[in-house]
Order: C-alpha cells, then sequence, then structure tokens
C-alpha cells in the first residue's frame, strides 16, 4: 500500500540575524524541503541572492583535509561488513557522530586532530612510500639483471674505457636477425656480440664496440625496440649486481611490513573517527549553501520550502522559537508539485525503499502494488 502525506508549502521572511540559528534547527530537524528561489523571482521582488557565508571555504579546506587522511588509510582498513554493504560499498563505522555543538568547536576538533594524529599519518606514509619506492626500484633491478645472474662481466670495464663502449639489454628474438644485417652495415662489423635466449622471446645481448661507434649502435638498438639494463654499482659484476639487490629487498622487506602494520593500525584506530568528522563537515557545507537558494536583502532572508501538514504546526512554533518570533509566514497548497512523501504504518517504513521501483501514486488516492 502506497499513501502519500498532503503536503504544504510554505514562504518565510526572517531577519537576517537569526538566520543561521533557523536553518540549523531545521537541518536538524529533517521536516522541510527547501525549495529554490528562481532568478526571475529575485528580479520581481526587488531581492538579491543570498551569499554563502564566507566560513564554507574553510569548510571546504577542512574537508579536503580529512579526505587526504582517510584517502591515506583506507587501503588498510579490515572494516567488518555484511552482505548489502558490500553491495552497496558501505562501509562499518563503530564512531557515532559528535554531538552537533557548533562549528567553532567542530574545527577546533579537527585542528587538534591534525596537529596530533594528521601528523603522525603522514610522517608513518611518507616512511612507507619511502620503503615501497625502494622495493620497486629494487624489483625492477632485479628483474633487469635476471638473465645476466650468472655473468661476470663487470659493465665498468668498458664504461671507463677511452676506445670501447658496452650496451645491455634486450630484444625480440623476431627483428634479431635483421638487427644483425644493419649493425654489419653501419659498424663495419666493429662489434662483439654475446648472445643467450630469455623468456617470452627475447634475447639478451651484450655489445662492446669502439667508442667511435657509440652514438650509431645507440641509434640502431633503440629503432629495433632495444630494452637497455642500466646498473647503479660501481666496480660489480652483474652476477654480484644480481646478489647484492636480493639481499637489499629481502633487508627492506621487514620495514616495509613494519610500515604497513603502522597504517593498519592507524586506520584502525581513527578512520572511524574521520569518517565522522567527514559527516559532520558535509552538514556544515549543506547548511551554509543552502542559502544560496534563499533570497534576500540587507536586513531580511526570504526562504519557501515544503512540508508536510501534520508537520507545519510543529515547524512552525521551531522558526518563531529560533527567530524569537521575528518571521512571516505564508502557506499554501501545493499538492501537484509537492514531493512525495508516504505516509505509511511504522511496520512498513523498511520495506518503502522498495516502493521506488514504481511511479508513487498521485495526491488523494492510494495504491497497492504486487
Amino acid at each position: 500500500m502506497l499513501k502519500p502525506k498532503n503536503m504544504c508549502r510554505v514562504e518565510c521572511i526572517i531577519e537576517q540575524s537569526k538566520k543561521d540559528a533557523v536553518i540549523k534547527m531545521l537541518h536538524q530537524k529533517s521536516l522541510i524541503q527547501i525549495i529554490p528561489v528562481e532568478d526571475d523571482e529575485l528580479y520581481n521582488f526587488n531581492l538579491s541572492r543570498d551569499k554563502i557565508p564566507e566560513t564554507s571555504s574553510e569548510i571546504s579546506e577542512k574537508l579536503l583535509l580529512i579526505r587526504s587522511f582517510k584517502d591515506i588509510l583506507k587501503p588498510y582498513s579490515e572494516y567488518e561488513t555484511n552482505f548489502l554493504d558490500e553491495i552497496l560499498g558501505v562501509q562499518k563505522n563503530t564512531m557515532s557522530r559528535s554531538p552537533d555543538d557548533g562549528l567553532t568547536s567542530l574545527l577546533g576538533r579537527i585542528n587538534v586532530f591534525s596537529e596530533k594524529t594528521g601528523r603522525l599519518i603522514n610522517e608513518k606514509y611518507i616512511e612507507f612510500d619511502r620503503l615501497q619506492h625502494i622495493g620497486d626500484n629494487l624489483n625492477i633491478q632485479l628483474n633487469s639483471l635476471e638473465p645476466l645472474k650468472h655473468e661476470s662481466i663487470n659493465p665498468d670495464d668498458f664504461n671507463k674505457s677511452d676506445f670501447l663502449c658496452l650496451k645491455t639489454g634486450l630484444i625480440d628474438s623476431k627483428v634479431y636477425p635483421a638487427l644483425i644485417g644493419l649493425l654489419d652495415e653501419r659498424l663495419n662489423s666493429e662489434y662483439v656480440m654475446k648472445i643467450s635466449d630469455v623468456v617470452h622471446d627475447k634475447k639478451i645481448i651484450l655489445i662492446l664496440t669502439l667508442i667511435r661507434n657509440d652514438l650509431e649502435l645507440e641509434k640502431t638498438l633503440l629503432s629495433f625496440g632495444f630494452d637497455k639494463i642500466t646498473t647503479s654499482m660501481p666496480d660489480k659484476t652483474y652476477a654480484q649486481m644480481y646478489t647484492e639487490s636480493s639481499k637489499d629487498l629481502d633487508s627492506n622487506k621487514k620495514p616495509f611490513e613494519q610500515a604497513v602494520n603502522e597504517l593498519k593500525n592507524l586506520a584502525l584506530n581513527h578512520l572511524s573517527e574521520l569518517n565522522a568528522f567527514e559527516e559532520e563537515l558535509l552538514i556544515e557545507l549543506e547548511r551554509q549553501k543552502i542559502v544560496d537558494d534563499f533570497g534576500a536583502t540587507q536586513n531580511i532572508s526570504f526562504f519557501r520550502f515544503y512540508t508536510p501538514e501534520s508537520d507545519y504546526s510543529a515547524v512552525k512554533k521551531l522558526i518563531e522559537k529560533e527567530s524569537s518570533s521575528a518571521v512571516v509566514f505564508n502557506v499554501k497548497t501545493d499538492l501537484d508539485n509537492a514531493p512525495v512523501l508516504l505516509d505509511n504504518p511504522f511496520w512498513l517504513k523498511p520495506f518503502e525503499v522498495f516502493t521506488y521501483l514504481f511511479s508513487p501514486p498521485k495526491y488523494g488516492r492510494s495504491e497497492e502494488h504486487t
């Protein structure tokens, strides 16, 4: 059974000095839906668009800061979720939102968090990123040296020579014969090459040539997709480089795992707190930006909203209380354009989400769907 509530449209004028308190109260109670005041209406009523408070920029900055901390910790969170949570992408938040004690208090709590915990999050992430970068470079170096791990050749013996240069790298086996033919032509066969097969149809080649042929050799190899193997260990053979890189990678694993565990602990202890901060900031930002739908003069603010007829008296009393009765109301029945708010028994409320798979009923009637 789908049964919509009867709605009314309310136009409200309040003093500018009372506006913030009224907006906060209406937002907390969630009893209304704001209707934007259109530009042509502003012109006809000789109003301007109400100004968003300057503090909205500070709220946006804090929101970016909190989300930067969240982005660091989210990959290391270990939330317990159920089946529906995973489908909907919902994360379990074990920390309830703090009491709504004002924007100043919220920004103060975030500043304290940023100075202590936020700084720690950044420090731990920087250390993690450094260790990860070391591990990645060592893995790349090991992969490059894998085909040469048994070679006792020291490339520096040739790099330091005034007469010879050495190029080492991978080449596709399919283009290898054509490469040999072009090298013979361009270098006048003034080179020595050592070749060994590696996986995935690649060959490892070591080419030694006269120093005067260095540029021509480089251009020729690059034109054939040559994947150069670079090294950064002076006075080491390829076999020694591979052994040293393996040891360095093993030494890096323990501090890297420790850095990951520290980020996991920070996520466990603080991610829910960050979620709560984000929720509070979004609420405050929504409150601030909603005035963009208002009209205003220097002294008054004009806005309109929908609310259920059954809630109107309570809403009116709340607004009058927050504005010290400095308010003017104009109430209209506007069922054709009003949003649909269902009015079902409490035991049907959990199932209302499924009713949005169908067209909502019009006002003045109820509908059954099977």
